[in-house]
């Protein structure tokens, strides 16, 4: 639909999910190293 005709929303989408991939990923990496 609307976004496969908007790259522009595509390519924000994609990097809105990118950065709540990587804040995802500091979380749990952060967690491990707390671990002993």
């Amino acid at each position: 639909g609307h976004d496969a005709s908007c790259p522009q929303e595509k390519l924000g989408n994609n990097m809105a999910r990118a950065q709540f991939v990587v804040k995802e990923f500091e979380y749990k990496y952060k967690n491990l190293l707390i671990l002993p």
